[in-house]
């Protein structure tokens, strides 16, 4: 048996969102009591927050005119309100208008929204009609990361791990799993786990992988829980150990995990 190669498991769980949610319906405003008129004046201003929760008001369902939205958001983001900025971007994103949706991201990065740092590298990572570019996605992670965003952290390891965009750097991409599963983003954990189980920059440590793969696994990453039961199958063929991996791969197989499934088909045969 082998082990979940790690590109399986390179960025998130299948079933979580690709890049940051919006933020477009948290604002402070209350619609139910909303005075458009204040806001507007505000906004005429030169209020760059107003101007965004009047974008919100008219992003919300029970109101909405994105043409009006997109138009707040952009008066907002005009306003150097970094927030604006984001929102904007993301409609842009939601209408797969991606070239502009870089250019907001990009300002909404450089006014320190690291959601917006990562959005950027995800496109540039990600989108076919937009041209691959992982260097620059490295350093739109790597603003993200410095900021205590740990998922970027994991993506930054990652293009370590590979060689995307960066030379590639075992250590490094084991600093910054390390980082980020401290952090408790815990597909992290599972990447270290790799790391140890394969020896790639560090000494061989099927305990430490182990370790990580469980902690993965407890948190609900799948593929961890597939790693976890593999290396018990692998080590001995005691009762003990079947009984354990067969744990394992029954929750991965809850999660969804077809491997898993399979494995544990067979173990019960």
């Amino acid at each position: 048996m082998h082990l979940q190669a790690v590109g399986n498991l390179s960025r998130s769980e299948k079933n979580q969102s690709r890049r940051h949610d919006p933020v477009l319906f948290l604002a402070t405003v209350l619609f139910a009591s909303f005075n458009i008129e204040k806001f507007e004046n505000e906004c005429e201003e030169k209020n760059g927050k107003s101007c965004n929760e009047l974008a919100i008001f008219y992003s919300n369902e029970k109101n909405e005119n994105l043409q009006k939205a997109e138009e707040f958001f952009a008066k907002s983001c005009e306003l150097s309100y970094t927030n604006g900025c984001f929102n904007l971007a993301l409609l842009y994103d939601k209408k797969e208008d991606f070239s502009n949706a870089l250019i907001f991201y990009k300002k909404a990065c450089e006014g320190k929204n690291i959601n917006a740092c990562y959005n950027a590298a995800d496109i540039f990572m990600n989108e076919k009609n937009i041209k691959q570019d992982y260097k620059k996605a490295a350093d739109f992670l790597e603003i993200s990361c410095e900021n205590k965003n740990y998922k970027a952290c994991n993506e930054l390891g990652n293009l370590y791990f590979y060689g995307n965009g960066l030379k590639q750097d075992y250590l490094k991409a084991n600093d910054l799993y390390s980082l980020a599963c401290k952090n408790n983003f815990f597909e992290a954990c599972n990447n270290l786990g790799l790391l140890f189980n394969y020896a790639l920059g560090v000494e061989k440590n099927l305990e430490k992988a182990k370790e990580y793969f469980e902690l993965a696994c407890k948190n609900n990453i799948s593929n961890s829980c597939l790693n976890a039961g593999v290396i018990y199958i692998n080590t001995q063929k005691k009762d003990e150990n079947i009984n354990k991996a067969k744990s394992f791969f029954e929750k991965a197989c809850t999660l969804g995990n077809e491997n898993s499934c399979q494995k544990l088909e067979s173990l019960n045969l």
